[in-house]
């Protein structure tokens, strides 16, 4: 029984690597043809929906365009992603809006906050002698009427 050994040689160019398999005989050399990296359907987090720049296309260098949920944002509520080499789709983030600090509240202590962006709370007790919708009321960080900046709602 003869035996051959099987070697295989990577030739990469210009970012496309091709694999030659070959037997014992230099003359057998096969090439292998690759195909671009596939991303899949874009998947990103705290978005709504996404418009792929040409339909049905999710391979390597292809574009899409996102857009965030409310409350949700990058650099505006919609942004670019590009499929990456490794197989993801990076570019344009949704992160929540942030209103930062809770305003003072005159006659009254903003006490708790469960966070300072999109949906987050901070607890308001009116000071002895004072009430606004009870002894204590909760202030909520919201989105502007531009759906793009954070603003604490009235106590």
């Amino acid at each position: 029984m003869e035996r051959f050994a099987i070697i295989f040689v990577l030739v990469a160019s210009c970012g496309v690597a091709t694999v030659l398999s070959q037997a014992a005989d230099p003359t057998a050399a096969t090439s292998v043809s690759p195909s671009p990296v596939n991303c899949g359907m874009p998947n990103i987090t705290n978005s709504m929906n996404f418009t792929l720049t040409t339909a049905g296309v999710t391979t390597f260098q292809a574009r899409a365009i996102v857009q965030c949920k409310l409350g949700y944002t990058g650099d505006g509520t919609t942004g670019p992603i590009t499929c990456g080499a490794g197989g993801t789709w990076t570019g344009f983030n949704c992160t929540a809006v942030s209103c930062g600090a809770p305003p003072s509240v005159a006659n009254g202590v903003v006490g708790s906050e469960s966070s300072r962006v999109f949906n987050g709370q901070a607890t308001v007790t009116c000071n002895l002698g004072y009430s606004e919708n009870g002894l204590t009321g909760t202030l909520t960080c919201q989105v502007d009427s531009l759906m793009t900046n954070g603003t604490w709602s009235n106590f």
